[in-house]
């Protein structure tokens, strides 16, 4: 069964909106490469800073934030625009 795998935090303070997009955007297309199960990915943010990323996958179990923490570009990158005292991950099956 699908699932959705959501993730909120804020960026750290010294790292801009355009910088976190442009890294995102790469972050984007290593996802769809290097994430099994993957069906969609976007990314938003509100109008207090607080960012969102939602991602469909296949199953339940292919949802998590272990990726997070790989060393490999751009999420070495990516990972380090994040306050991760700010991340709030959840996953959600599909009814």
């Amino acid at each position: 069964m699908a699932a959705f795998d959501i993730v909120t935090f804020s960026l750290r303070p010294e790292i801009s909106d355009d910088t976190f997009i442009q890294i995102d955007a790469q972050m984007q297309e290593w996802t769809y490469v290097h994430l099994p199960g993957i069906m969609r990915r976007t990314v938003a943010r509100d109008a207090h800073g607080q960012w969102i990323v939602i991602q469909l996958f296949d199953t339940l179990v292919q949802c998590g934030t272990e990726y997070f923490t790989r060393t490999e570009h751009p999420v070495t990158e990516w990972s380090a625009c994040i306050d991760h005292s700010t991340v709030v991950a959840r996953a959600y099956t599909l009814l």
